[in-house]
């Protein structure tokens, strides 16, 4: 008991990462053949797709028993909760994912616990600054009945955000132990849940607005709720754990983990950053926007997926078996080529324009950008292995820097500058803007990483 009450970076070196490859080898030699990363990276894209449908849902249900108007301000809401809320678990998420995976499961336990404790510290100031927006920022960036129904929903998203969180914290928890199936399952039954949630409000009950509020948050309480059910998380929280955290703990904990997940938090920030951008255009093509880019987010945590499962094969045996993790880098990005291609032959194709919405002006905008979406998913899924490799092995300072002078210090003032001298290209300007931002990144941290000495990485990890 006594060692699981120090500082987090005694725990760390008492379980080193050596120690618990050298417990695991001895069990069972793991295999490097694509294929059993492709059912592990299938169940983890599987989930993180399904992870998103509730507010794909949610705008499916808008657009057919609302407005544009309503359904773009709905969009513009979820952007600014996802920037500045989500975004931030998202990142703390990942680099706990990284850091539970190299210590064994008594002490990646107590710091499991110490994340969910920081996470609850981070909501006061979230919702600080969800009520200062709606009171300051709206109305400056919408239009009256946008302002109008952006400020009914935001702060209610605080609940969405709280539970959603403790639900991503606990999702890390189990990747570290590669445990895929809870997860999957619980995401599906989530989903499921959110459909007849939302037949209910809208259809039955006639709610549009809080309609899509309601049916979000019931949805990420049953989430969490039965995640802890199913994978028996609750029996593994102890109470006596929670009494004896100090904050010197939390704090350290904060300042070992956000470096690792920074920019998994950047890449949410800049793509909302963007889409912000659309709030000058027409509500035709900010509805447009917001469509084309839940269009992506399906490649992009497909992607993912299969990133996850290869920046955790590689960090976990970096230090006795580099060989080993050259394999499993090459058959990801063998199986990332793959499924990018099946992807984007989809996306050209398949009419998803027409599932998402009956306008015929939003359809003819998202037929001019599919070039556009085509080459930024292809950028993209290229990105997101990147950063998830760049994670394994120790180079998240390296893509931190890379990442905010690509997008932030380039794309998003290249944006400013196309519409200020073509005005007239509307959403393209913003499309055109993230393509380079991400090309850029790819490149810079592309080459960082082609030059990376796996010796040096593992005496970093």
């Amino acid at each position: 008991m006594d060692k699981l009450n120090t500082p987090l970076s005694d725990s760390f070196e008492s379980e080193s990462t050596i120690s618990f490859i050298s417990q695991l080898e001895g069990k069972k030699k793991p295999s490097t053949s694509p294929f059993d990363m492709l059912r592990e990276a299938s169940k983890v894209s599987a989930e993180l797709l399904l992870e998103s449908m509730p507010n794909i849902i949610s705008l499916y249900f808008l657009g057919s028993y609302s407005s544009v108007a309503v359904q773009s301000s709905y969009g513009l809401v979820l952007v600014w909760t996802i920037c500045f809320g989500y975004a931030l678990y998202e990142g703390l998420s990942a680099g706990l994912e990284s850091l539970l995976s190299t210590l064994k499961k008594e002490v990646s336990i107590v710091i499991y616990q110490r994340a969910l404790v920081l996470c609850a510290l981070l909501i006061l100031p979230i919702f600080m600054f969800l009520y200062l927006s709606k009171v300051f920022v709206f109305p400056m960036l919408l239009d009256e009945d946008s302002n109008e129904i952006a400020g009914k929903m935001v702060l209610y998203c605080i609940i969405s955000i709280f539970f959603n969180s403790t639900f991503l914290l606990s999702r890390s928890l189990m990747n570290s132990r590669h445990s895929f199936n809870n997860q999957l399952i619980s995401t599906v039954v989530a989903s499921l849940f959110h459909i007849v949630v939302c037949y209910l409000l809208f259809a039955v009950c006639g709610f549009t607005v809080y309609g899509a509020i309601i049916a979000k948050i019931l949805t990420d309480i049953f989430n969490i709720n039965f995640f802890m059910w199913l994978t028996q998380l609750k029996e593994e929280l102890k109470p006596e754990h929670f009494q004896t955290m100090k904050l010197t703990q939390i704090l350290e904990l904060a300042r070992t983990i956000m470096p690792r997940g920074i920019v998994m938090t950047l890449e949410i920030l800049a793509y909302e950053v963007f889409t912000f951008q659309t709030v000058s255009l027409a509500n035709e093509q900010i509805s447009s926007h917001i469509i084309a880019t839940n269009m992506h987010n399906i490649g992009y945590f497909i992607f993912t997926g299969i990133s996850v499962v290869t920046y955790l094969k590689v960090g976990k045996y970096i230090v006795n078996y580099r060989r080993r993790c050259v394999e499993y880098i090459k058959n990801g990005a063998l199986i990332l080529l793959v499924v990018l291609l099946v992807f984007l032959l989809g996306m050209i194709y398949a009419p998803w324009r027409q599932t998402f919405t009956s306008e015929a002006s939003v359809t003819d905008c998202l037929t001019g950008l599919t070039p556009l979406i085509v080459m930024f998913t292809s950028l993209d899924c290229m990105q997101v292995f990147l950063s998830s490799i760049s994670r394994a092995v120790g180079k998240h300072k390296e893509a931190f820097q890379h990442f905010v002078i690509s997008y932030f210090l380039i794309g998003e003032p290249f944006c400013f500058l196309l519409k200020w001298l073509y005005p007239e290209n509307g959403l393209k300007n913003i499309w055109i803007s993230m393509v380079l931002s991400v090309l850029l990144y790819n490149i810079w941290q592309g080459r960082t990483l082609w030059n990376v000495d796996l010796e040096v990485a593992a005496k970093i990890i």
